[in-house]
C-alpha cells in the first residue's frame, strides 16, 4: 500500500496469516509431464472468503516463482478487486516452493537433487485434480498472478 509503514504492513500480513491456516491436499503419486512418478505428491493451499452455493465466485490466485501463499495475500482484500467478502480465493502454492512437495520436504527416493523437474502444466493439472476433487468446482470466476503465476493463470486459459 503506497504511504503505509512497512513494519506495520508486515504485522498485518502476519496477522492475516495466522487465521487463514496452511491446508494440505494429498494428491498420492502422481504421473509427471516427463513420464516420471513423483510419490505422495502434496498440494499445500490456503482459502479465504466463503465458496458459495452456486460454487461461482472461485478466484484462483496460483504462487509466483519464489512466492508462497502468504506473499500473495498482498494481491487481494476488503474493498479491492479481489475482495474475500465476495470472493472465494484459493491461493495454491507451486511444487518446489517448500510448502507443496518439494525437494527439501518430499521423501527418498525424490528427496534433494533427486527432485524430478515439473512442469506448468504438471502444476495445474494437479490444481485442477484439488479444485474438482476437494471442492467439487468446475468453472473458476479468475486466475491471476504475476511472473510464473501469470505463465500458470495463461496455462489455465
Amino acid at each position: 500500500m503506497p504511504g503505509s509503514d512497512p513494519l506495520l504492513r508486515q504485522a498485518k500480513l502476519k496477522q492475516i496469516n495466522m487465521q487463514t491456516p496452511l491446508h494440505h491436499f494429498k494428491l498420492g503419486d502422481i504421473e509427471l509431464l516427463s513420464g516420471k512418478v513423483l510419490p505422495e505428491a502434496v498440494l499445500a493451499y490456503s482459502t479465504y472468503g466463503e465458496l458459495s452455493s452456486a460454487k461461482d465466485n472461485v478466484v484462483l490466485l496460483p504462487t509466483f516463482y519464489t512466492g508462497d501463499h502468504i506473499r500473495n495475500e498482498e494481491f487481494f482484500g476488503s474493498g479491492r478487486a479481489i475482495d474475500p467478502s465476495r470472493h472465494f480465493v484459493i491461493s495454491i502454492n507451486m511444487f518446489g516452493n517448500g510448502f507443496s512437495s518439494s525437494p527439501s520436504n518430499s521423501p527418498p527416493p525424490m528427496d534433494g537433487p533427486h527432485f524430478p523437474d515439473i512442469t506448468i502444466y504438471d502444476n495445474i493439472f494437479c490444481q485442477h485434480r484439488l479444485l474438482t476433487e476437494k471442492f467439487g468446482i468446475e468453472r473458476i470466476r479468475l486466475v491471476t498472478g504475476w511472473s510464473m503465476a501469470g505463465c500458470q493463470a495463461f496455462h489455465w486459459a
